[in-house]
């Protein structure tokens, strides 16, 4: 039992365990208020995700103007 509670205070004094806790203690801050819209850390995360995609897409198109691919 004492390795298991050394495990994880090592975990939280770690960068990433770090990280983890603040996006533990984030996702329930958002989960605790009532709103209309969820808010989660996921949702965000994939709505940055989805701009970034799209963002490449646009890009991929200019490049497929300006550099043709030839195509047999």
């Amino acid at each position: 039992m004492l390795e298991i509670i050394q495990k994880i205070s090592d975990l939280v004094l770690s960068v990433e365990g770090s990280a983890l806790t603040i996006a533990i203690v984030m996702e329930m801050v958002f989960r605790f208020f009532p709103t209309e819209k969820p808010l989660t850390l996921l949702r965000l995360v994939a709505s940055g995700l989805k701009a970034v995609g799209e963002l490449f897409i646009k890009i991929s198109d200019l490049l497929d103007k300006v550099l043709p691919q030839k195509l047999k």
